[in-house]
């Protein structure tokens, strides 16, 4: 487990290192694509976010072995990015879904993420 002894928390002002440690075990007993931390996503104007859309975190259905973040807006699910299933892609993968989302501020984004490990 080096992977587990080198990681450096860089989310630690939000989660702490065992939160991640108790998260990445309950999302592994998830199956591919259930949804995670359902958020809204704003109309981004450019085209790349269209009408009412939302993003989430699930395992992902073309890496059973990934986790990913989706986003869901009027041309379909995107996959958006895949993450490896450690303790450092859960925290990549947790800090690109919330500055996708605009429904919450980075406290109430982590408030969300720890009521999954209560």
């Amino acid at each position: 487990m080096s992977e587990e002894n080198n990681f450096e928390n860089y989310l630690s002002d939000y989660i702490t290192t065992d939160e991640l440690k108790t998260l990445l075990n309950y999302v592994k007993k998830k199956e591919p694509g259930d949804p995670m931390l359902i958020f809204t996503v704003n109309d981004s104007g450019d085209g790349m976010v269209t009408g009412e859309a939302s993003t989430w975190m699930q395992i992902s259905t073309s890496r059973n072995d990934m986790i990913c973040y989706m986003l869901k807006d009027d041309d379909g699910k995107s996959e958006l990015n895949r993450f490896e299933m450690t303790i450092s892609g859960l925290a990549d993968c947790l800090d690109a879904l919330s500055s996708q989302q605009d429904e919450v501020d980075y406290d109430g984004f982590y408030d969300a993420v720890k009521k999954l490990i209560v």
